[in-house]
């Protein structure tokens, strides 16, 4: 998996994704540094998966898509622990 960061440890496929049709459900996402359509695409493939959408980050989050570690959204997911995967992921 390609990180925004590399200093983050690496989360596999399969830690995101439960064999329930549903890979999603447990993560509540925010995007940072990814401008339209494609955060569109990436925010409704994130619902398609059943997850959730923030388009803030809050305390609810726990999955940042991100294309830059320098966004205070990235900031805050790091701190927070978060799981932070690049847009291609």
């Amino acid at each position: 998996v390609a990180e925004a960061d590399t200093s983050r440890r690496r989360v596999s496929r399969s830690q995101l994704t439960p064999d329930d049709g549903k890979p999603f459900k447990s993560y509540t996402a925010s995007i940072s540094g990814i401008q339209n359509p494609k955060r569109q695409e990436i925010r409704n493939h994130i619902l398609e998966l059943g997850g959730k959408y923030e388009p803030n980050w809050n305390r609810k989050c726990n999955l940042l898509v991100c294309a830059f570690s320098n966004t205070p959204k990235f900031g805050e997911a790091k701190k927070q622990g978060a799981t932070i995967v690049r847009p291609d992921y």
